[in-house]
């Protein structure tokens, strides 16, 4: 069993959607707080002259102090974002993508990790990927699991999964994020660590962004590009 696990983040980059598809099942991480800077409400993509837009999803004070699964957000900001996708990247796309983008925005839940669950779903789907994707919170549910820290959760689930192989992004891992701090786990449950290396992505501006910028303009996916490398435990 080969299982990844990251934050609901909002139209992610296409690294993001690589690593969903190498795996057999995907875990979002939805029961930790949302914040106001992170990626999980923010998202870049290019305008017509190639600079950088920022497009935010609003949140109120309150909100921000709550876990994803229980976040709510303000409804107005969904024509803003979809007016500005669609101005920057009109001339490019067909009929297909833009009933995707509209499909996004239309979507009328106001809860951020149905939302951004949605957009991922949806995003998969145009990708044909199959990947089987979890919500934490649901899964917590179901197979009746105490949720105490992230460090645990996740030894939690890759025990109770069987896990064999679990990837996820080389930040994440380099910089020792829970569970990355115990590599000793993965050792003794003889578990392979493999970090993901999307540097040909973080080198080229357009493929940087949003993975709506590489699928409007109609670039290759660089599948090639994108590594897996083993992290000695």
């Amino acid at each position: 069993m080969i299982i990844a696990c990251n934050q609901p983040n909002y139209i992610p980059w296409y690294p993001y959607f690589h690593l969903i598809k190498s795996v057999d099942k995907f875990f979002l991480l939805d029961v930790v707080k949302a914040g106001k800077k992170n990626f999980i409400v923010r998202n870049k993509i290019l305008d017509n002259n190639n600079k950088e837009i920022w497009l935010t999803i609003p949140l109120k004070k309150e909100e921000k102090y709550k876990n994803i699964c229980h976040t709510y957000i303000d409804e107005s900001f969904k024509k803003k974002h979809l007016k500005h996708i669609l101005h920057n990247y009109n001339k490019s796309l067909d009929v297909d993508l833009k009933n995707i983008i509209e499909n996004i925005y239309y979507y009328d839940s106001l809860n951020l990790h149905k939302f951004n669950t949605h957009i991922i779903k949806t995003i998969c789907d145009f990708l044909k990927i199959k990947t089987k994707i979890i919500l934490i919170s649901e899964y917590l549910n179901t197979n009746k699991i105490v949720f105490k820290d992230v460090r645990t959760l996740l030894k939690q689930i890759l025990l109770k999964e069987k896990c064999e192989v679990y990837l996820n992004f080389k930040n994440g891992i380099e910089k020792k994020i829970p569970p990355y701090d115990d590599l000793s786990f993965f050792r003794n449950n003889k578990i392979k660590l493999l970090k993901q290396n999307p540097n040909y992505c973080i080198e080229n501006e357009e493929y940087r962004h949003s993975i709506l910028n590489i699928l409007s303009k109609k670039l290759s996916l660089p599948d090639k590009m994108i590594t897996y490398e083993r992290v000695e435990t």
